[in-house]
């Protein structure tokens, strides 16, 4: 059975399974199973006194129930460290959270508050949140990560658990940073959209607001991670260049409260013309005028607002730009989009016809 065929809690087992092998002697584990109620399948235990051929065999039988108590899994996960002692309450401690992040049974709205409890009291429990499927349930998991030390991700497959839980499982584990914000100052220029971050406050300046910030896999290309674009507009149709005062602060895992300024110097889009520092920032710029368009369609779809020969025109536009576009910057994997273009455009005609 290939991972496309596996089911999500067949493609969770795996990559538990995956866990328990590549845990160290001295830490501890322990594992809950919840659907509309929650049990102990294994109390928090040291690696080193664990049956792993045993364990995982168990593991691999675990099958769906049905219905999401949620509320019920994360209460008996943040019960397990009450048998640690003292001494233990200084060391790193986190619960996994695998699910499809749907809540149907038991309440919603005490599970953000069972989040800062754990995170607050003596045990001092961070929590990561990881969606299986396209069920996924940004939404309510979003609310629960406003929590110092939590994080979410989403996963579709074995490879993209395997990747998260084994080859990336000490950088989300491991927060560098909280209370991360960046904002921008500037006198001729203000924030028109910002994208890649949904924690901006435009008016204000504000460009983003990070709750907790972790570390990213360093290889022979750099650092991978994401991108924020700033689209600014000129105030009373100013032109040419301009100051810009870009402030970071943030708070050490110690505490302590750093902020750093820096000078930035821009030019009106008149004396750039089509100039793009690196390849990574024209694809971004790329992808954020595909969405755009994808969901500016959708939402007059959504409406019933649609004028699809006018869409139409605009899909053919788009096509030829972003088509120039990958070959420009030499990254196939945009070209997925491409066919979703495609796709859109021969939508639109039968539509209009």
């Amino acid at each position: 059975m290939s991972s496309k065929e596996k089911t999500k809690m067949q493609v969770a087992n795996q990559v538990i399974c995956e866990i328990i092998d590549n845990l160290r002697e001295f830490e501890r584990l322990g594992i809950v199973l919840f659907d509309h109620k929650a049990e102990t399948l294994l109390p928090l235990t040291i690696v080193q006194d664990l049956d792993k051929k045993s364990l995982k065999e168990t593991v691999l039988k675990i099958e769906e129930q049905g219905s999401t108590n949620f509320e019920a899994g994360m209460q008996r996960g943040i019960d397990l460290f009450s048998t640690l002692d003292s001494s233990d309450l200084s060391n790193s401690n986190r619960i996994i959270y695998l699910t499809d992040a749907c809540p149907n049974v038991g309440g919603t709205d005490t599970l953000d508050i069972l989040t800062k409890d754990a995170n607050s009291g003596p045990y001092n429990i961070f929590s990561t949140f990881i969606g299986i499927g396209l069920d996924f349930n940004s939404d309510i998991v979003e609310e629960l990560t406003r929590v110092r030390g939590c994080n979410y991700f989403s996963v579709r497959s074995t490879e993209d658990f395997t990747k998260i839980l084994n080859q990336d499982f000490n950088y989300i584990v491991t927060p560098i940073c909280y209370n991360v914000k960046l904002s921008l100052e500037c006198e001729n220029y203000e924030i028109e959209k910002c994208f890649g971050t949904n924690m901006a406050g435009e008016s204000t300046g504000e460009i983003m607001k990070v709750d907790t910030c972790s570390a990213s896999q360093l290889d022979e290309r750099g650092v991978k991670g994401g991108m924020v674009l700033l689209r600014l507009k000129a105030k009373n149709d100013f032109k040419g260049e301009s100051n810009v005062k870009l402030t970071l602060s943030y708070e050490t895992i110690e505490g302590k409260k750093v902020r750093d300024e820096k000078q930035v110097k821009i030019e009106s889009s008149d004396q750039l013309g089509n100039y793009y520092e690196t390849n990574g920032i024209r694809k971004a710029i790329a992808l954020v005028r595909y969405v755009e368009q994808v969901k500016g369609y959708l939402m007059e779809m959504k409406n019933g607002e649609t004028k699809h020969e006018g869409w139409n025109s605009k899909f053919n536009q788009l096509l030829n730009h972003f088509t120039n576009e990958v070959q420009e910057i030499g990254d196939e994997t945009m070209n997925e989009h491409v066919d979703s273009l495609k796709k859109l455009i021969k939508f639109s005609t039968v539509v209009r016809k």
